[in-house]
Parts: C-alpha cells; sequence; structure tokens
C-alpha cells in the first residue's frame, strides 16, 4: 500500500468518528444519565485508537515507514531504532486521530460538569499524556518485537514480565511525566499529611496536580514503602477535612484488599498471555484462549468488586459508616456522578457502581441500628 492509502483511511477514520461522537456527545445531554453516557464515550475513545492502529499496519503502514527509512538514512530496516519509528509514528497517527475525536467531546464535558473548560486546556492536558504514553508503548513495543525477532520467545517473555513489574515501580514518575505537577505547601502537606494518619492512609510522599483546577482527583501510585499521594487542587478546595478522611480511607481500604491487583495486573496478565498467543500459538490455542477468558474474567472481577467492598467496611469502621455515605455522596456531587445501581451489567465491572455501594452501606447501617434495638 502507498502512504497516499494509508493517509486517506486514516482520514476516513476522522471523517467517521469525529461526526458520530459529536451526535452522541449531544444525544447524551438530552439523555437523563448524560454523566455516564460521556464517560462511556470517553472510554470509548480506547477503541478508537484501537482501530486506527490496527488500519495503520492491516494497510502497510510498516513497510512503507521501513523503506524509506532504509532508503533515507543508514538505519536498517530490521533495526531497533527502525523498529522504534515504526510504533512511534503509529502510535503519533493515533494519538492525533483520538484527540482529533476527543475535541467534538468538549463542549459536552463543559456543559455537564458545569466548568470553564477551554478547548485548548483540554487538547493540551490530553495531549501531553497522549504524548508520553506514545513514546512510552513505542520503545516497549519495538523492545519487545525485536526481542521476539531476534532472540526468540523466552527473551520476549522475560521482557514482558520485566516491563509489567516496571511500570508498578515507574507509576509515580509516569504521573509526573504526564501531568502538571507541584509540591504542598507546608499547611496543605500538614493537612493532608493529617487525613492520611487518621485514615491509615500509609504514603512517602505528596503531590499536587495542578493542570486542571476543574477536576477533584485523587490517586495512589508507586509500589508499598514508596507510595505517592496525588491529589488535584480542587480536592483541596471543595472537600472538607472529614470528607478527606473518609475518601482516604476507601483508597487506604483498595491497597489492604489489593484491590488493584484483582483489578489491573490480572487484566494485564490476560493481556500479556493473550499477545503470545497470538504471536506463538495456532489457532486451536487462540480459541482455547479465548474460551479461558470468557470464564476466568468473570470470578476476577468479581473478586475486584468483592476488594472494593472490603475497601468500603474498612473505611467504615475508621470514619463510620453514616460519615462515609455522607463523603461519597458530597464526592459523587462534586463530580456530577450519578448514582446508578449498574443492573445486570455490573457482572462485567471491576468497580461496583457508586449507587450499589452507597445501598449496601445504608443496608449494612441499618441491620446494625436494627439489632442494637432488638432486647437481647
Amino acid at each position: 500500500m502507498s502512504p497516499v492509502t494509508i493517509a486517506n483511511a486514516v482520514l476516513a477514520l476522522l471523517l467517521v468518528f469525529a461526526p458520530a461522537f459529536w451526535l452522541a456527545s449531544r444525544r447524551a445531554l438530552r439523555s437523563s444519565t448524560p454523566t455516564r453516557w460521556l464517560r462511556r464515550l470517553l472510554v470509548a475513545l480506547w477503541g478508537v485508537a484501537v482501530l486506527t492502529y490496527a488500519t495503520l499496519f492491516t494497510l502497510g503502514h510498516g513497510l512503507v515507514v521501513r523503506t524509506t527509512l532504509a532508503a533515507a538514512t543508514p538505519i536498517s530496516d530490521s533495526s531497533l531504532a527502525a523498529e522504534f519509528v515504526v510504533q512511534l509514528t503509529a502510535a503519533l497517527t493515533t494519538a492525533a486521530v483520538t484527540l482529533a475525536v476527543y475535541a467534538t467531546l468538549v463542549p459536552a464535558i463543559r456543559d455537564v460538569q458545569e466548568i470553564d473548560l477551554p478547548m485548548r486546556t483540554a487538547l493540551r492536558s490530553l495531549g501531553r499524556y497522549a504524548l508520553a504514553l506514545s513514546v512510552l508503548f513505542a520503545a516497549v513495543l519495538a523492545l519487545l518485537l525485536r526481542a521476539l525477532a531476534d532472540d526468540g520467545p523466552a527473551v520476549y517473555w522475560l521482557l514482558l514480565l520485566g516491563a509489567m513489574v516496571a511500570l508498578a515501580f515507574a507509576n509515580p514518575v509516569l504521573a509526573h511525566v504526564f501531568r502538571d505537577t507541584r509540591e504542598p505547601t507546608s499547611a496543605e502537606r500538614e493537612r493532608l499529611r493529617e487525613r492520611c494518619d487518621h485514615s491509615g492512609l500509609s504514603v512517602s510522599s505528596i503531590v499536587i496536580l495542578d493542570d486542571m483546577p476543574e477536576t477533584a482527583g485523587i490517586h495512589i501510585y508507586g509500589v508499598p514503602s514508596r507510595r505517592q499521594l496525588f491529589v488535584t487542587e480542587r480536592v483541596l478546595e471543595a472537600f472538607d477535612d472529614e470528607t478527606l478522611e473518609a475518601i482516604f480511607a476507601v483508597h487506604a481500604g483498595k491497597l489492604r484488599a489489593h484491590y488493584r491487583g484483582y483489578a489491573v495486573y490480572s487484566l494485564l496478565g490476560y493481556l500479556a498471555l493473550g499477545v503470545g498467543v497470538l504471536l506463538f500459538g495456532s489457532g486451536t490455542l487462540v480459541t482455547i484462549f479465548i474460551v479461558l477468558v470468557a470464564v476466568l474474567a468473570l470470578p476476577t472481577l468479581w473478586a475486584a468488586r468483592r476488594a472494593f467492598y472490603r475497601a468500603d467496611d474498612y473505611a467504615a469502621a475508621v470514619v463510620g459508616r453514616d460519615e462515609l455515605v455522607r463523603a461519597l455522596e458530597y464526592a459523587a456531587e462534586e463530580q456530577n456522578l450519578e448514582l446508578v445501581d449498574g443492573g445486570r451489567w455490573v457482572v462485567f465491572k471491576s468497580r461496583p457502581p457508586l449507587g450499589r455501594r452507597l445501598a449496601r452501606l445504608r443496608e449494612k447501617s441499618a441491620r446494625s441500628e436494627e439489632m442494637a434495638s432488638t432486647p437481647s
């Protein structure tokens, strides 16, 4: 295929997805649950990225880039550098298409969240994230593919395992790369430290995210003994000490219940296994893998939800159920989240919907009051 054909295909994807997402965002604004639908559209951007990336290589993007490199530079078309350029150009093209589609959602996000979110600010924040992720993705994938071609499956699997372990250590560094950060003031550090101590949340350092002041976000990154707490400036402004303590207690409970292990690392394991099967396996192995994932994913998701419920129970024990319910409701109102139950589709989620979590906490509180009022 020629570069012109590839460019036309990418343009066709953009011309299809951009109007489709804009229309969907307008429809979401007229629905009874606009926040939920916009969040689904944001998640669907990953589908746009995957389809764009797959289209590039289906049409011969790799061959075009390698041929051009070999003709214009002394770089061998089979070298690690050539593989990195191939993956980087594909990743950057994918990021550009995804950002363009994301731009069609910004007006709807601005209306639903009722925030002042200039298009330039939104694209700058996500663009920085996309650029850093593209470089990281290209470097890791190029290394893995060259290892597969030159050294065989054993080295490939070792490198893949090493990349997954390194990701756990690199998360705090990547957060600094992807986001605008600053050190907390003395008053901010003292306040956050006190709330962490009261909630049982152990972190080695505290970082303030100041690139999106309208967003309330709390994140814990890093491995035990080197975990870092990242909070946005909006959290400091909008949440009182009791709310902060309750939300921190939920995060402490998630760490104690190993929620991230169920929700993230197990899914990364499925992904790594799937890539290996597709690269090294026969059609029969691919079929077996798909069946196994379909069977094993549901218990894994169930375990992740149970871990989240245990986190809620820990937080309720620390701050009290009523205070936890109040804090979660306030945080939901601050972020314009709908308190949905999730229905039957909850079995496909690793994180239980907030509405279901609140109903569970209220039910346990009512049972406790009933037992306390019952004569012994």
